[in-house]
């Protein structure tokens, strides 16, 4: 998040935890960008105590017509190759039930990993990144994401 947040710096972005906010700041921007970690299928399902486990049923009660948001998914390829990025799908298929428009997505063929929530049409509806074993690969990764993203989000606009 900080990383992207400095490569944003002449959008002038703002940072947020979900810890800190409700579920409501969202509806005061127009472009979201959400980070999230991935658990794995069955964890993430399960009683949580992740910060976006409690921030998720908030976001069910806003509508976010109207805007776009893009995700960030970490995740572990090798560890969990079956799953991975599985959080950026579940949140995904959240923005999607109350209306945001998901944009940013990536193409797979730079990712080695069996299966993933966070695919739609072939591709993963955000940016993926592995800090545990792919950190070399972050830094271009999150450049060349903003490249396609900034074209794609209102000028503008917070």
């Amino acid at each position: 998040a900080r990383q992207l947040k400095q490569k944003l710096v002449d959008e002038h972005p703002e940072m947020f935890c979900v810890t800190d906010i409700s579920a409501e700041k969202m509806l005061n921007y127009h472009n979201l960008i959400l980070v999230c970690s991935s658990l794995g299928r069955n964890t993430w399902e399960m009683e949580q105590k992740d910060k976006w486990s409690v921030f998720i049923p908030q976001m069910r009660q806003i509508n976010l017509n109207g805007r776009k948001v893009a995700i960030v998914g970490l995740g572990d390829h090798v560890t969990y190759p079956n799953n991975f990025v599985d959080g950026m799908g579940i949140l995904g298929q959240t923005i999607g039930e109350i209306g945001g428009q998901l944009i940013g997505e990536t193409e797979t063929r730079d990712y080695i990993f069996n299966d993933s929530r966070a695919l739609q049409e072939g591709k993963f509806i955000g940016l993926p990144l592995d800090e545990d074993y792919e950190a070399d690969k972050t830094e271009t990764r999150i450049d060349n994401w903003l490249k396609g993203l900034r074209n794609t989000m209102e000028g503008g606009q917070k």
